[in-house]
């Protein structure tokens, strides 16, 4: 049986504090999406934005608050980011669910919408229970993503059993010491999540929003050139080459044009999106994109020169107040 299309589809972002790159995101989703609702999951620190539709965390924090006493740590990020990445799935259930929205499209805040997800519907969405970004079988990423609540509910109920259930608590106890013992950074995230989560459903449920369909995909991060299953995209000086068409951007697979209808800009690429954003003008964007050249400067010495431990700690003071994760 065919779903009825939604009038429109919402698009959430969830994000605290006040990072300024966020504001290059929430307006570019909203030109690009004029019939969307765009909604922030935020705090009182982002409280600024009249264009869309803004909802403090807290109210919505009563399951993440206790998943937090199931949750365990095996990450080398600090715990309470780590912790958080987890509780946002929480805190957007809870919003479905009194809101009674029975499907949504979630952005990261680091990302810029340029094509309209409502004209993607009948071909991506109707028919699918969520989507993802798939890297590989090993790795995926619900930062750019799909849910009907039914799905979203099923992960959510997932993840306290990571860290209550014998076996799986085992399993994420081996890699983590294995990891431990060989220096590997990173560990167990909503990422190893979502990728358990996939691995245990019907592929027929999902897509992966990575993989080509009629001519368009979405970015994995503009920082590598891999699409899905290995697809090798136009790469160069550490990030991949975009060409234009209007306000759509394009880039090469081999021999074929591919348009995205979204780009990621991951870590230090985050001061890239001044020079992307296709938007409408807006106060106090051409001090922030003076801004923005410099720290994209600093970015990329910080990147390419391999500098980035011997003088990490002035890079972190350059970089705290934006390179917050939402």
């Amino acid at each position: 049986m065919t779903r009825e299309k939604p009038a429109a589809l919402p698009i959430v972002f969830i994000h605290r504090g006040s990072s300024s790159y966020l504001e290059f995101s929430l307006r570019q989703a909203k030109y690009a999406n004029p019939g969307s609702e765009i909604i922030l999951l935020g705090d009182a620190a982002n409280d600024r934005f009249a264009f869309i539709k803004q909802v403090n965390i807290r109210d919505y924090f009563s399951r993440a608050a206790e998943f937090s006493e199931k949750y365990r740590h095996f990450s080398t990020n600090p715990y309470n980011y780590e912790l958080f990445c987890f509780q946002r799935w929480f805190v957007l259930e809870e919003f479905m669910l009194a809101g009674k929205y029975g499907e949504v499209f979630v952005c990261d805040s680091d990302v810029l919408l340029y094509s309209d997800m409502n004209v993607l519907y009948d071909s991506l969405f109707r028919d699918r229970d969520f989507c993802l970004a798939v890297y590989s079988p090993e790795q995926a990423s619900a930062g750019i993503s799909y849910w009907k609540l039914a799905s979203l509910t099923e992960f959510c109920r997932l993840l306290p059993e990571f860290f209550t259930d014998k076996a799986r608590l085992s399993k994420i106890t081996e890699l983590w010491e294995n990891n431990r013992r060989n220096g590997i950074l990173g560990g167990f995230s909503d990422m190893t999540a979502v990728t358990e989560f996939i691995r245990e459903y019907d592929r027929k449920r999902y897509a992966n929003l990575l993989s080509v369909r009629e001519g368009g995909t979405f970015d994995s991060h503009i920082n590598t050139s891999t699409g899905a299953d290995g697809e090798e995209y136009q790469y160069k000086r550490g990030k991949k080459v975009f060409s234009w068409e209007g306000r759509i951007p394009y880039c090469r697979k081999q021999d074929e044009k591919i348009r995205f209808h979204l780009i990621h800009f991951q870590g230090p690429a985050k001061y890239m999106m001044a020079f992307y954003y296709t938007g409408p003008k807006f106060k106090g964007k051409a001090a922030l994109t003076l801004l923005y050249a410099g720290l994209n400067f600093m970015a990329f010495w910080y990147k390419t020169l391999k500098i980035r431990y011997r003088f990490a700690f002035l890079f972190r003071l350059l970089f705290k107040a934006d390179l917050k994760r939402q």
